[in-house]
């Protein structure tokens, strides 16, 4: 630790000698260094501009081969279960440091693991993260090994780690690292050793992809000790191995050389210019087997780097030439596995440990690990470093909280002097008998185009960019011209072709390396005459060929002006049903189409009818649940003088979710404003929300507060997961957000309060923006939950923006930087609510948004004081009679004659019930809005009960006649009591 401060300060570190060893043990002294090989990392990562703190990069949904991915599947299981219960990871990352898989044997580390970011999409790259156990494995081309205070990083200093490369058997180019991960006081020299084995049969396993043939001529050459094409010390930034051939198009043409140079049958060497402007060297190895087949084998290297020169005179497979040294797979990992075997061949208890490694113990798995860890030795320690006095005694378990400083410096782990140069960096392109040399490299071609085809292919559920994909794939090498066409039952996302029905296409996909040439767009219909390929392959249900084509059978005007042009024709089907057809076109200077280019083209046809086939049931289903979302929002909003309001909802890319808004009129000229959110996609979400906002619905009719309605829906929410939980059928709600506001015109007023949801933005007359501080409960559905409203006043003229997260939050955009471009949008004086919706859809989000948004805008009104009588009422019955001749007056005043002998029978009954039942102080309140709303305020908490009078009752009747009069009559509750309500419609032409 102290030399990687040193290092950090400018000072040197010198290296690991006996004298520095003994004398500071592994934390060093004032003359401890470190390993050269770590050295040698923290200069590269300095070189790099890396500090100390360091930022991973992350790329969600990596993209891996599959290959690697099933090569390594079963290897990975069966070292977890070795690991099961202990404090070790198990990782695997691609080529590019890119954490492909992480399997913590004990589940409490994987919270540990995601502090420091080792998780899936995240890379180690030594460019990123500094000195660690897979960046440095790949920088190296070898297995590394890194404790505590060797890594770069400060995050990583508790953890030890051992990184080993996966290469490929056939070609040498690093597919991919085995990592394993502990704490560094559970560091054990069982994990390099474990690495390596598991590594070593991933390789094996990656082996089968090859022919059998291929397989056997490798091993022959591999047996006359000339085993191995490459151990290359570095690997390019983008993963494609020693040579570096990045691109396709180059890996193409260094393939079709090498078959033209294993046809031709002599050694040579030949250079290649690449598409960035390097070159590569092949050079071309003649030899036979013990079977005495000729066998030619080809390698790679660009001139980036500096090959070693080889005569061509001597390249023979059988050679030890020690101008070209070359080691195998097998004798590269026998180099890492060295000092496990000198500390087997030192202590027995480690050769204990090290042989029953791969079979656990009847004690389990942690038993054997235990066994090692528990011994201070170290790979590479032997016997003779233990003698001196001040290392720990043999088989001590060194104290957890010291860590690395328990164990014995590493002196062994690396020699005094550097590592030897690596190898020449060259890659096996290709090997092969002369007779099939061409038709082998044709038949990979073909194979690799599959592979490649099933990684592009579907990666969305877009039937457009679908189609697209598999246009892209055929271009340039297999077709110059490539056109995707489906039938319009597919597009419109229907169930199944209409019976009976001619099939109608509309294209999707054209790809073409022709410029300034005419060709139907996506979206245009299409129809073949009976003449094409394209007709007779929807009619015969199989790829067809046209070698040769003219006007009546290109199906493409221009392709026909092409002498010598080529078509075939594939048809895209799933289980029997016509989805469309894909053309590929090879014009004239490319050469024709053959017999075997048909089976290509029904594959890719068939991979991608699978991907449009599910793009299409999607589609289907999205409509069904957009349709269902739709319905269940409001179309039109009641007429209110509360608020001026603009909407805007989007649906998700990847299916409708569960956002929604409302506007609600409450009594007293009143208006709720609501947006909620239920988590999730698809019919059950939008089914939710449904439920929701009927819910809000019939809470607010009964004039609850924003808190206290928040809490009601809170055990709604609880209830309705409860009772699909015991179905096990049922989906469940996985959590629910809401933000309730109600606005009161006459004072200015809102209450609002919110359950997990973002807090409402106000913007003012000036056009500055301001986001509320809400005190925002937890979300719907965990029951028992208190919500707290606040209380504040919104200018005349000051809207209101609720919105849901999507808005303002996505994969890409954390909600901090969302809200401050949100503030940005809204800024502005003069705007309406439609052109600040407009502003915020338009600013924020993309066409198809990864989340749906719901977003609702609310400009401010308020009620002006001349459409606004109050009174206060003596508590006497005298008071009834001044109080129906002053409401006679103001309905005059207020040109509503029409209503005065109703509004005065509705107020003498009213005031009558306060003054006998309730307490004070009582108040009656005219309000004139879309109608007339008379309002009694009193000091009682109780609330009247509406009931039928029997014929003999002398009271009884008067709520009901209020109700009789009333359009609607209702009861609200405030911190001073209660207020009655009733409400009567305005005349025809009443002005409102």
């Amino acid at each position: 630790m102290r030399a990687r401060e040193r290092f950090f300060a400018g000072r040197g570190v010198g290296g690991w000698t006996g004298v520095s060893a003994r004398a500071g043990g592994a934390g060093g002294g004032a003359g401890a260094g470190v390993r050269s090989g770590i050295l040698a990392s923290w200069e590269r990562c300095r070189a790099r501009g890396l500090g100390p703190e360091v930022d991973l990069p992350y790329e969600p949904g990596v993209e891996a081969e599959e290959v690697l991915l099933r090569a390594s599947a079963p290897v990975l299981e069966r070292l977890h279960g070795l690991l099961v219960d202990t404090k070790v990871s198990v990782v695997l990352t691609d080529a590019r440091a890119r954490v492909l898989v992480r399997r913590a044997g004990e589940q409490g580390l994987n919270r540990h693991l995601d502090a420091v970011q080792l998780a899936e999409g995240f890379s180690y790259h030594e460019a990123d993260a500094g000195t660690n156990g897979i960046g440095t494995a790949l920088a190296e081309g070898r297995a590394a090994v890194v404790l505590g205070g060797e890594h770069f990083a400060d995050r990583y200093l508790a953890f030890a780690c051992a990184g080993v490369p996966i290469r490929d058997p056939f070609s040498g180019r690093i597919r991919g690292v085995v990592d394993l991960t502990s704490w560094a006081r559970d560091g054990s020299p069982l994990m390099a050793a474990l690495a390596a084995q598991a590594a070593e049969n991933i390789e094996l396993r990656l082996l089968e992809q090859y022919s059998a043939r291929e397989r056997a001529l490798v091993e022959s050459c591999r047996g006359a000790d000339r085993t191995g094409w490459t151990t290359s010390a570095d690997a390019d930034a983008d993963g494609t191995g020693a040579v570096g051939l990045g691109g396709r198009r180059d890996r193409e043409l260094v393939r079709d050389k090498a078959a033209e140079l294993v046809a031709a049958a002599r050694r040579d060497v030949v250079m290649i210019p690449l598409t960035d402007g390097r070159q590569a060297r092949l050079t071309a190895r003649t030899g036979r087997t013990a079977a005495g087949t000729e066998v030619v084998t080809v390698e790679a290297e660009t001139t980036s780097r500096e090959p070693v020169m080889a005569d061509p005179a001597s390249a023979d497979p059988t050679s030890t030439d020690p101008a070209r040294p070359a080691r195998s797979a097998q004798s590269a990992r026998g180099d890492v596995m060295k000092p496990v075997r000198e500390a087997d061949a030192a202590s027995p208890t480690t050769r204990l440990a090290a042989r029953e490694a791969m079979t656990p113990p009847p004690g389990g798995a942690r038993a054997a690990l235990t066994l090692v860890t528990g011994t201070p030795a170290i790979p590479g320690q032997t016997r003779s470093a233990r003698q001196n006095p001040t290392d720990p005694e043999p088989h001590k378990q060194p104290e957890p909280d010291k860590g690395l400083s328990a164990l014995p410096a590493p002196s062994t782990l690396d020699p005094p002097t550097p590592y030897p140069p690596p190898p020449p960096p060259a890659e096996l392109v290709l090997v092969g008998e002369p007779a099939v040399g061409r038709i082998a490299v044709a038949a990979r071609q073909r194979l690799a185009m599959l592979l490649d085809a099933s990684g592009r292919i579907g990666t969305t559920l877009d039937m457009e960019l679908t189609g697209g994909e598999l246009a892209e794939i055929a271009l340039p090498d297999f077709a110059q011209h490539a056109a995707v066409d489906l039938a319009s039952w597919v597009l419109d996302g229907e169930d199944g072709p209409p019976p009976n029905a001619e099939v109608k296409l509309r294209r999707v996909a054209v790809r073409t390396i022709r410029t300034g040439k005419t060709h139907l767009p996506p979206g245009a219909h299409v129809a073949y005459n009976t003449a094409t390929a394209q007709a007779r392959c929807m009619g015969q249900r199989q790829p067809v060929l046209d070698a040769a084509l003219t006007a009546a059978t290109a199906g493409t005007r221009w392709v026909a002006e092409d002498p010598d042009s080529s078509v075939i024709a594939a048809p895209i089907m799933v289980q029997g049903t016509l989805l469309g057809v894909a053309s590929f076109y090879r014009l004239g200077t490319a050469g024709p189409f053959d017999e075997d280019d048909l089976q290509l083209a029904g594959d890719l046809a068939s991979r991608a009818a699978v991907c449009l086939d599910n793009a299409r049931r999607f589609e289907r289903e999205r409509a069904m649940a957009l349709a269902l979302q739709r319905s269940l929002l409001p179309r039109a909003f009641p007429m209110q003088c509360a608020v001026e309001v603009a909407h805007r909802y989007l649906p998700a890319q990847q299916g409708v979710g569960g956002d929604w808004y409302d506007v609600i009129p409450l009594s007293g000229g009143r208006v709720a404003l609501v947006v909620g959110d239920v988590v999730g996609h698809g019919i059950h979400a939008a089914a939710t929300m449904g439920r929701l906002r009927t819910a809000v619905r019939n809470f607010s009719a009964l004039d609850l507060t924003p808190e206290d309605l928040l809490c009601q829906l809170d055990a709604l929410v609880e209830s309705m997961d409860a009772d699909e939980a015991e179905d096990r059928r049922g989906v469940g709600i996985i959590g629910a957000t809401c933000l309730y506001v109600v606005y009161d015109p006459v004072t200015g007023l809102c209450s609002m309060a919110a359950a997990g949801h973002p807090s409402p933005a106000v913007v003012a007359r000036d056009g500055s923006v301001r986001f509320l501080d809400l005190p925002t409960g937890p979300p719907l559905g965990l029951g028992g939950s208190d919500y707290e409203a606040v209380e504040l006043p919104i200018e005349e003229g000051g809207t209101l923006v609720l919105y849901t997260d999507g808005l303002v939050e996505s994969r890409d955009q954390d909600i901090d930087t969302g809200l401050e471009r949100l503030s940005t949008v809204l800024e502005g004086a003069g705007r309406d609510p439609e052109e600040l919706c407009a502003s915020a859809i338009g600013g924020l989000l993309p066409a198809r948004p990864y989340d749906d948004v719901a977003l609702l805008a609310a400009r401010a009104r308020r009620t002006t004081a001349d459409r606004v009588a109050t009174w206060d009422v003596p508590l006497t019955p005298e008071s009834v009679a001044f109080l129906r001749a002053e409401v006679s007056r103001q309905l005059r005043a207020w040109r509503l004659a029409d209503l005065v002998s109703t509004t005065e029978l509705v107020v003498s009954e009213l005031v009558t019930n306060a003054i006998r039942h309730a307490t004070g102080p009582v108040e009656l309140r005219l309000l004139r809005d879309r109608a007339l709303i008379c309002e009694v305020a009193d000091g009682s908490s109780v609330s009247p009960r509406l009931r039928r009078a029997q014929t003999l009752d002398e009271g009884g009747r008067g709520l009901f006649l209020v109700a009789h009069l009333s359009r609607r009559w209702g009861t609200r509750y405030t911190p001073r009591g209660k207020v009655i309500w009733a409400e009567q419609p305005l005349p025809a032409n009443g002005d409102y």
